[in-house]
C-alpha cells in the first residue's frame, strides 16, 4: 500500500520491484491516481490498483493510468451496481473489490458471522471483499479449513 509514501518515494518502491523482479506478485496499489501514474511512468508494466469514488471517475482513470487495465479496481458502496457494470463491459478481466471495513465488520462481530449485506457483495459482482473480520467470512462461505 503506497499511500503510507511520499511521492518522492514512488520511484525507490519502484525500483525495489524492478531489483527484485517482483512484476508478477507486485501491485501498485494507492489512492493517489498521480502516484499510480508516476509508477507506470517509470515501469509501464507493473500492475496497479485504482480507487474510484464514482462509476463516472472510473473510465478517466484508467485512460490516465495508461497501459494495461488496473488488476484491481476498488469500488465504494455506493452505486456499487452501476460501477460493477462499467468495469464488466469495458475490461472484463479487472477484479472488483469492496472493503467491508467499519460497520459491515462491526455487524459481523456483534452478529458473529459475516453480514447478509457482506455476502450479498459478492452476488453483486465484487470478486474481493477487505474485512478485518476473514474468519467469519469464510465460515460463512463455507470455506474455512477444518470446516464440515
Amino acid at each position: 500500500d503506497a499511500n503510507k509514501l511520499d511521492e518522492d518515494d514512488v520511484e525507490t518502491l519502484v525500483r525495489v520491484i524492478e531489483e527484485t523482479d517482483s512484476f508478477e506478485e507486485a501491485i501498485f496499489d494507492t489512492s493517489s491516481i498521480s502516484k499510480v501514474v508516476k509508477a507506470r511512468s517509470l515501469a509501464p508494466n507493473i500492475k496497479v490498483h485504482i480507487r474510484p469514488e464514482r462509476p463516472e471517475d472510473i473510465a478517466p482513470q484508467i485512460e490516465e493510468v495508461g497501459g494495461t487495465p488496473p488488476v484491481i479496481i476498488e469500488l465504494s458502496p455506493q452505486r456499487l451496481d452501476e460501477s460493477v457494470a462499467i468495469i464488466r463491459e469495458n475490461w472484463p478481466g479487472t477484479k472488483i473489490m469492496l472493503d467491508s471495513l467499519g460497520p459491515l465488520d462491526f455487524q459481523s462481530a456483534v452478529e458473529g458471522t459475516a453480514s447478509e449485506d457482506t455476502l450479498a457483495l459478492y452476488e453483486q459482482g465484487v470478486d474481493l471483499v477487505q474485512t478485518d473480520r476473514i474468519d467469519l467470512l469464510l465460515k460463512a462461505l463455507g470455506r474455512l479449513s477444518g470446516q464440515k
